[in-house]
């Protein structure tokens, strides 16, 4: 085996495990939470996290996208991407600071604003500070991800975690701080890391190279508009939960998007392997680099859909050992949003299309469209059908734009997606959530729909065998220790059948 391929083997597992951990903990602590905290004070930390999301796209200035798209054109200088990473820090620090001053100057009035009462305000600053360490830890751990340094990344991720989780158990647990102690926990875990990351990279993580800087934000403003876009676009259907519905009604909207952001996330994982073996078949010159693109593809998609098909058939019995029964009524929103994360899935080798085409333009007005029209649907759905009518809406908008995005780039990048046995694996899901809905809804006795439930996973376990094959599956063994050389890393040729 070569030493390259020993290096990619173990990458992967390390981050698989990893998030294992990132799944496992959070999850393994929602029954402890859920029966401390009731619904609307975790409506009321959702209402409060929209300002934080807000505060992060306003400074981010596109330069996370910017960030990951430089990254590799500087591939020949290990010192411009260290001066990348220092530039991009530095300034993200200044604009940061600009809008954590201005929250704070307002906490009171945003806090009355969002959830009625000023008790809320210092918690409104907590919450923006976590997200903004969050957000610049992220960098750091962009760059460890594509120089392919698994293990320093996720000894940061992982000393974060057991931090924030250990802090937030004692404070809720033992001190009965109910949601504070959750905030303080997650701020403890951020801050520490971001320290270690500074400490790490000394004075080189936030030295700005203004030559560097410059080019980064001519790459990342115009992303700008999609950015903002995104932010309001994921905290509408929020806000209008928790005032035109309640408190509470969010608060299990909030665990529902909790427990299938799992899916999410392990796709994410999966993609910190993938998405650089997608930009080096982008950037290299085989002529049959399409083909293979859309291989790497459905080995992608056949890596991450085994979690959610399991998720979505038996998420009546999941939901009933996590969450109390005051929160019962997530299970048809996570079966939902389960079924839309996995279809991003195309998004994120779009995305990565994108970026190599420097399409920023188009994505800033696609985004501004799908928020004009997430905002309206929201308006009507959600008063009538609660935090269901947002749910359903963010499969639409998001579905759509993700179609638009592949039908435009494939006029001047066309991805040769092998569609059977991706149909085959999409339909698949779709099926076990229009059975898992109907059970949950009372068109099956729960011991018939069990029956149905466990026959269904058997059916779907023995195609996805099928269509990927056992072949298949040694050839996506082989691709992944093949050495990474900045050329694409498996052919056509090579992975057919």
């Amino acid at each position: 085996m070569r030493a390259d391929g020993k290096k990619t083997l173990r990458n992967l597992s390390l981050y698989l495990v990893a998030q294992g951990a990132q799944m496992a903990v959070p999850l393994a602590t929602v029954p402890i939470f859920t029966r401390l905290i009731n619904p609307e004070h975790y409506g009321v930390l959702d209402m409060l996290q929209i300002v934080m999301v807000i505060g992060i796209g306003m400074g981010n200035w596109g330069l996370l996208s910017a960030y990951e798209r430089y990254f590799f054109a500087y591939a020949d200088s290990e010192e411009k991407q260290r001066r990348l990473l220092g530039s991009v820090v530095g300034f993200s620090v200044l604009c940061f600071v600009a809008v954590f001053v201005a929250l704070f100057a307002l906490r009171h009035v945003l806090a009355v604003s969002l959830t009625g009462s000023e008790e809320w305000a210092w918690l409104l600053v907590i919450i923006m500070a976590t997200g903004i360490l969050s957000h610049l830890n992220s960098f750091f751990q962009t760059y460890f991800r594509n120089s392919e340094q698994a293990g320093p990344c996720i000894a940061y991720d992982l000393a974060g975690l057991g931090l924030s989780t250990g802090v937030s158990l004692v404070l809720v647990i033992a001190y009965q701080y109910g949601i504070w102690g959750l905030v303080v926990g997650g701020l403890a875990g951020r801050a520490v890391v971001f320290s270690l990351y500074l400490s790490r990279f000394r004075a080189a993580a936030l030295r700005i190279d203004w030559a560097i800087l410059k080019e980064s934000l001519a790459y990342g403003w115009p992303l700008m508009t999609k950015v903002l876009s995104g932010v309001i676009n994921i905290t509408v259907d929020k806000f209008l939960v928790g005032t035109l519905v309640s408190l509470a009604a969010l608060g299990v909207y909030g665990r529902a998007q909790a427990i299938a952001v799992a899916v999410f996330m392990m796709m994410t994982t999966v993609q910190n392997v993938y998405s650089p073996k997608w930009s080096r078949v982008l950037f290299g010159v085989d002529p049959g680099a399409a083909k293979a693109l859309g291989m790497l593809f459905t080995d992608y998609v056949a890596i991450i859909i085994g979690p959610p098909l399991m998720l979505v058939l038996f998420s009546s019995e999941i939901v009933g050992v996590l969450l109390p029964e005051p929160y019962r009524p997530a299970i048809p929103l996570i079966i939902g949003l389960v079924v839309y994360y996995v279809i991003l899935a195309f998004g994120k080798l779009v995305g990565t299309v994108g970026a190599f085409l420097k399409m920023t333009r188009f994505n800033g007005m696609l985004a501004l469209v799908s928020n004009l029209v997430n905002i309206g649907l929201n308006i009507v759905l959600i008063p009538r059908y609660g935090a269901a009518g947002a749910v359903v809406v963010t499969c639409l908008v998001g579905l759509t734009s993700t179609a638009l995005c592949m039908v435009v780039y494939g006029g001047r990048y066309r991805v040769q997606y092998e569609k059977p046995k991706l149909g085959v694996l999409y339909g698949g899901l779709l099926a076990c959530a229009v059975l898992a809905l109907a059970c949950y809804y009372g068109a099956l006795t729960y011991w018939h729909g069990l029956a149905l439930r466990i026959a269904l996973g058997a059916i779907m376990t023995l195609l996805w065998v099928k269509v990927v094959g056992v072949k298949r599956l040694r050839q996506i063994i082989t691709m992944l220790l093949q050495p990474l050389n900045g050329r694409p890393t498996v052919s056509a040729d090579d992975m057919e059948g």
